[in-house]
């Protein structure tokens, strides 16, 4: 977890703040003196607000599973990418699955 409290207000300022340090061209020991920001901070908040972005960009390329109820006694089947079946009966194990579906979806096709 990150030095920083989710503060939603806060990191939507730093975020504004960061962007205006983008367009203005210049270093952030300068940008920090003409607005009067502590550098520390300045700097503490760039690497948060990246590490954010980065979990934020990881969390949206995780797989989706959503609950489902068998109705019939025939074989479950999952088509991953690549177009790989897994095929589970009833009682299956849904941690498992979900590791064999990851695993499956992290190899090269």
């Amino acid at each position: 977890m990150g030095k920083y409290a989710r503060d939603v207000d806060l990191e939507r300022q730093w975020r504004r703040r960061l962007k205006s340090w983008e367009r203005s061209g210049l270093s952030g020991r300068d940008f920090c003196r003409q607005h009067l920001l502590s550098e520390p901070s300045f700097y503490g908040w760039r690497r948060e607000i990246a590490r954010r972005d980065r979990e934020r960009a990881a969390a949206q390329h995780q797989p989706a599973f959503v609950p489902i109820a068998l109705v019939t006694a025939e074989p479950l089947e999952v088509v991953v990418r690549g177009g790989r079946v897994v095929r589970v009966g009833r009682g299956f194990d849904a941690a498992h699955l979900r590791a064999v579906v990851a695993a499956l979806e992290a190899l090269p096709c």
